[in-house]
This record gives C-alpha cells, structure tokens and sequence, in this order.
C-alpha cells in the first residue's frame, strides 16, 4: 500500500508506531542550511528503525545528519512516502527539486512528488525552429 504522510508538527516519535515494518522513502528538512544543504532525502526498508537512528544520532546514521548534529542543526522529519522505493529516491534527488516537495519551505502548498515527478518526465522541451 502506498501513502503520504506529510508531517508539518509534532515530534517524530509519535509517527515510528505508524512507521513500523514499512518501506519508503522519506525528507528531512534542517531548521537551517549546512552549507548548502537544507534536506536530505532517504530510503528504509524499516522506516521506523532507521527514523529512529537518525534521530537519536547513532554513528550508524548517515555523514550529512552526522554534520547536523554536530552543528547542533535541529531537523524535523517533513514528508514520508510509504511503499516507494530507490527509485523514487533516486528521481527525486536527481530532480534538485526537493524544497518544492517540503512543507516547512513551502507552507500551505502541498505539492505531491508523485505528480510534480510525472509532470517533470513528460514535460516536452521546446525544439529549436530551423529557418
């Protein structure tokens, strides 16, 4: 089953139980940019477990919330796709297209990245007119 869960307060430990034994693809945006960076976008075939890693900021998490957390950055867990895959992680970073997706950067605009996705691969590009 696939489904959106798009997060705009709370703590992450009130969705893990929800998160439980499924796989997704999930967002997390810092409270303020390291460097360049502002989210990161991630892949679990155990959302709850690796959520939780990050969050308790064990050595097992990866280099760019390590960072985070040693900058003393807070972040919040913005947006979970439930049932996608590397794929779906994949084409979303590759869009560089992300803060669209996040709904602390963007308030009150939901913009799904299933649809923004589908409408950038079939979006045609213009052909130079020979004259």
């Amino acid at each position: 089953m696939k489904f959106d869960l798009i997060i705009h307060k709370g703590e992450i430990t009130e969705y893990l139980p929800l998160l439980a034994e499924r796989v997704g693809v999930y967002l997390i945006h810092f409270d303020k940019k390291l460097e360049h960076a502002q989210h990161y976008v991630g892949f679990s075939t155990n959302l709850a477990e690796r959520l939780d890693i990050h969050h308790k900021g064990n050595a097992d998490s990866c280099k760019l919330l390590l960072a985070v957390k040693d900058s003393n950055i807070k972040w919040r867990l913005a947006h979970v796709w439930v049932g996608e895959d590397h794929n779906f992680e994949r084409d979303l970073k590759r869009s560089a297209q992300v803060a669209r997706l996040c709904p602390f950067c963007r308030p009150g605009r939901l913009t799904y990245a299933r649809d923004y996705m589908v409408y950038r691969r079939t979006e045609k590009k213009k052909e130079p007119v020979n004259r």
